[in-house]
């Protein structure tokens, strides 16, 4: 199941029914923020990040959870700073690493993508198709690892 465009606040909500019915899952991949990014502060993504990980961690206990880092971008939809919002987002990538390496069953993908690789569409946010490729294969690479 994927989400588009899904913030911290709406991941319980996305996921709620499932934990309700007692639909098992064997791996939960957690790549979003970005766009809280550009709406909250470090320490408010962290106690939103430190409650959801621990809800997940519970609903979830046998699960896989891996962690993949917020991708860098040229631009920053509503941002006045674009430095500083890359900068927040690697301080969240280490934070998103810390809290599921903290348990058992958590892995980490980070993709080595950077703007200068000509791996995103010209509205410099979402990847190309060699670059969607590249994430792709090595989310599967991360996934076939630990089956």
């Amino acid at each position: 199941m994927g989400v588009r465009g899904i913030g911290w606040h709406r991941l319980r909500h996305a996921i709620e029914a499932e934990v309700l019915l007692g639909i098992p899952r064997s791996i939960i991949v957690v790549h979003l923020g970005s766009i809280d990014l550009v709406n909250y502060s470090v320490l408010q993504i962290r106690n939103i990040m430190d409650r959801e990980f621990r809800y997940l961690r519970a609903a979830f206990p046998t699960c896989l959870l891996i962690w993949i880092d917020i991708l860098p971008r040229r631009t920053w939809p509503g941002a006045a700073n674009v430095k500083a919002v890359d900068n927040k987002r690697r301080r969240i990538n280490r934070l998103g690493r810390k809290l599921v390496m903290a348990a058992a069953h958590g892995d980490v993908l980070s993709c080595d993508i950077q703007q200068e690789d000509g791996l995103f569409r010209p509205d410099g946010i979402h990847l190309n198709d060699v670059g969607l490729e590249f994430y792709l294969d090595s989310l599967r690479d991360t996934i076939i690892k630990h089956c």
